[in-house]
Parts: C-alpha cells; sequence; structure tokens
C-alpha cells in the first residue's frame, strides 16, 4: 500500500505550497502538535503526499519528474515510443537518448543524499554522458544482432537495451554512493550512525537494477508478443491505427501493477 501512495501519479498534479503545507502537518503530527480538529484520511493524505514529493534524505522537495509518482506517465511515454519506433536508426537513438536522459535524472533524484558533495557536479555530468553513450551502442548494437532473427525479435531489443542500460547508468549516477559508502544507522534508530558501508551501496544499488528491469520487463517483453499476433487478423488489418491505442492501454496497465509490485520487492529500510 504504501508504494501504490507514493506511486500515484495524481500527486504530481499537486502544487507545490500544498505540498509543504501536507509536509509540516506532518511534522507537526509527529510533535504532537497536530489541530484539534484533524482527522484521519487528512494526516493519511498529508503523508502520502509527503512521501512521493520530499527526499527520504534531507527533506528537500524533488523535481517532479524525478518522482517515483512521475514513473507511470513517464515510461508509458517512453515504452510506448520505444515500441513503435524500433526500425530505424535515428529513431533507436532519439528513444535512448531520451530514456537514459529520463532515467539518469531519475537515478539521481532518488539518489542516497548522505553520500552528496558540492563538488560533484562534473562527475555528474560525466557519468551522464557515459550512460546514454553506452545505452545507445546497447539499442544499436542488440538491433543489428536480432534484426535478421524475425519481426518478433526485433521488438525485444529496447527491452534489451533499457536492462544493459540501466545495468550501466544506476551505478554511473550513484557511483559516490559505492566510492564513499551509505550510512547505516541502528534499526529503528535514523539518529545513531554506526559506519558507512560500501558494501551496503553496492547491495542497495543492484536491488535497485533489478527492480527497474522487472518493472519493464512484462510491458516490453509481452506487448511486441500481443501485438504480433493481432497483425494476422482481418480485424486488425482493415484498423492497422489500433496498434498505438493498444500498446498504450497495455503498458499503462502494466506499469500500474508493475511499479508498486516491484518496488516493495526491496524494501528502502530494513
Amino acid at each position: 500500500m504504501h508504494y501504490a501512495f507514493i506511486t500515484d501519479c495524481r500527486t504530481i498534479l499537486v502544487p507545490e505550497n500544498k505540498l509543504r503545507e501536507a509536509k509540516k502537518l506532518c511534522e507537526d503530527y509527529k510533535a504532537g502538535k497536530e489541530p484539534e480538529d484533524l482527522q484521519k484520511k487528512d494526516i493519511i493524505y498529508a503523508k502520502q503526499l509527503g512521501d512521493s514529493a520530499f527526499h527520504p534524505d534531507n527533506g528537500e522537495l524533488m523535481h517532479v519528474v524525478g518522482r517515483m509518482s512521475f514513473q507511470l506517465p513517464g515510461s508509458v511515454a517512453l515504452t510506448t515510443a520505444m515500441l513503435t519506433f524500433y526500425k530505424s536508426t535515428c529513431s533507436v537513438i532519439v528513444c535512448q537518448l531520451i530514456n537514459q536522459g529520463f532515467n539518469a535524472f531519475v537515478n539521481y533524484t532518488n539518489r542516497n543524499a548522505m553520500s552528496d558533495d558540492p563538488q560533484d557536479t562534473s562527475a555528474i555530468q560525466q557519468a551522464f554522458v557515459f550512460a546514454t553513450a553506452a545505452s545507445c551502442a546497447a539499442a544499436l548494437g542488440f538491433r543489428n544482432l536480432l534484426s535478421g532473427r524475425g519481426t518478433l525479435l526485433a521488438r525485444f531489443a529496447p527491452f534489451c537495451a533499457v536492462a544493459v542500460g540501466n545495468v550501466v547508468n544506476l551505478p554511473l549516477m550513484r557511483q559516490r554512493e559505492i566510492t564513499r559508502g551509505i550510512p547505516v544507522f541502528v534499526k529503528n534508530d535514523d539518529e545513531v550512525c554506526i559506519m558507512k558501508s560500501q558494501v551496503a551501496a553496492v547491495k542497495g544499488i543492484s536491488e535497485c537494477i533489478l527492480t527497474r528491469i522487472i518493472i519493464a520487463a512484462p510491458g516490453m517483453l509481452m506487448i511486441p508478443v500481443l501485438t504480433q499476433q493481432m497483425r494476422s487478423h482481418c480485424f486488425y488489418q482493415l484498423r492497422p491505427w489500433l496498434v498505438l491505442p493498444v500498446e498504450i492501454s497495455l503498458c499503462t496497465l502494466c506499469l500500474l501493477i508493475m511499479i508498486p509490485s516491484a518496488l516493495a520487492i526491496f524494501p528502502q529500510k530494513k
């Protein structure tokens, strides 16, 4: 339920002043200073807004595009584009540039902010360039490898590129966590940091990579099979324009289920 709350895309429409009011209400509630007429549904909604919009480490308001609540509309648009425009080299490069740019921004927004340093800007820029270049190379490589093995296999190239892109993008964008380590706290006490661990950073990033691949897999592997089956029916042949709305609908359904489910596999704190 928690991950369904923080990934609810309706929260991206809430204005900044309402988000800050929700955060303050949660802080007042935690301190026992909440209004006397506060109802349970109000504090639950305020908690949902706060968790979806503010970074858990530093409490800063996250950019709307980098929030987990933006994953559904953003991923639907990008997945549909990658599944639709996979034939030409130019289309593949453009789709992967946008996709990896989006992924890099999400990865940076949801980084472990306790490992930040003001001088990290150049390292972040370099990581973005390398991650984007690697994902584009993977997309073109898989496209060339699979294009001669049938139309259906060629449509799996975007998923292969996304998987490789995540494997490259996440460690590069969050390399500072690996080199510096992330804080390890006493269980049920976020105030007592006992050490900084590089092993914990590698474990966390590995789980994040696996989660991103799990989110993408059902839609990017299942939709090409279903649309390929549609092409043999006369209903489709008379209405070829139906493929795009079908792909968008199936992609939305898959991501609506997979985003909160996959995020819940590896809890943020354990």
